[in-house]
């Protein structure tokens, strides 16, 4: 046995435009009487989502990358123009793909993968904690805090040194001894 549907056959009534206000006979589904009066209202409709709710004052401001003063019209511009805004992300995203990281607010940079790659050449490529190398064990080196960051270690040469991924994994964050520490401490001199 089969099952029919239902067909519900729209009205067709006078109805008033949305946009324009003119009576046109249509189905009661309709609201625009043409496609040009659904587009524009649909136009409308997305400039009055973008009007800032309350009245942002113009005022001069500098580029963030060209440093010439120009007339702010939105709070989020900060770069006078497009150009300048693509290459400031291009620039920052070239500093990023390099391993320059911005350390603070002053735009002191450093190198953080070449610090690394420091580190693992004055140690010779090799574990300090268990003396295990790359080539032969398969191990994964990474660089480690003597003093751990959570007791207050920086990020200075003299602070950091070789170690392999399992090495690093077990001693965490703790303490070395003095004597090990004093052995390192010799080592950087």
């Amino acid at each position: 046995m089969k099952k029919y549907r239902k067909i519900y056959k729209k009205k067709i009534a006078k109805i008033n435009c949305k946009y324009c206000n003119e009576q046109f006979i249509g189905k009661t589904n309709r609201r625009y009487c043409s496609k040009f009066c659904n587009m524009k209202m649909n136009i409308k409709r997305q400039r009055e989502r973008y009007i800032p709710k309350r009245l942002f004052k113009l005022k001069k401001i500098n580029c963030n990358y060209c440093d010439i003063k120009f007339i702010q019209k939105t709070p989020n511009n900060i770069y006078c123009n497009k150009i300048c805004a693509s290459n400031f992300h291009k620039e920052k995203h070239h500093r990023i793909s390099l391993g320059i990281i911005n350390t603070n607010e002053k735009s002191k940079y450093i190198s953080f993968l070449k610090l690394r790659f420091e580190i693992f050449k004055r140690d010779n490529f090799i574990c300090q904690y268990c003396g295990r190398n790359p080539k032969k064990d398969k191990c994964k080196l990474v660089v480690d805090h003597i003093l751990p960051k959570s007791k207050g270690g920086t990020l200075t040469p003299l602070n950091l040194i070789t170690s392999c991924l399992e090495c690093n994994l077990g001693k965490r964050d703790t303490l070395l001894e003095e004597r090990q520490i004093n052995k390192f401490e010799i080592k950087n001199e």
